[in-house]
């Protein structure tokens, strides 16, 4: 539940620091998010990866799911090393196809610079 792991964060980082998690779902759709052109990473060693998206809510919100034994939390954001698994290489490529397909939409919406 929402509380486990507001209370889990608490333990580890302090009251002070945690945003207004219902308040932010309630904007956001929780675990029905009414958003788009996110994508969601999972890690198969990530305790959080069942308190986030692990099935996509629609074609403009991915989700990119690495399978491995070192496959933690944000590991996707890590510099790449000769050792990362096929599956974290995997998910890095899809967050930069997904990010690069909707930064050239935005910018063909925007129009030529002058």
């Amino acid at each position: 539940t929402t509380d486990y792991y507001m209370n889990q964060c608490r333990t580890a980082w302090w009251e002070d620091i945690l945003p207004n998690t219902y308040q932010f779902n309630r904007k956001y759709g929780g675990i029905k998010p009414n958003t788009t052109r996110v994508i969601a990473t999972q890690g198969s060693d990530d305790p959080w990866q069942y308190a986030g998206v692990n099935i996509s809510p629609g074609p403009e919100y991915p989700v990119a799911r690495a399978q491995c034994d070192t496959c933690g939390h944000c590991g996707e954001m890590q510099p790449p090393t000769p050792t990362d698994s096929l599956s974290l290489q995997q998910q890095r490529v899809s967050v930069a196809g997904n990010m690069t397909k909707w930064i050239r939409e935005a910018q063909a919406l925007l129009g030529p610079k002058e």
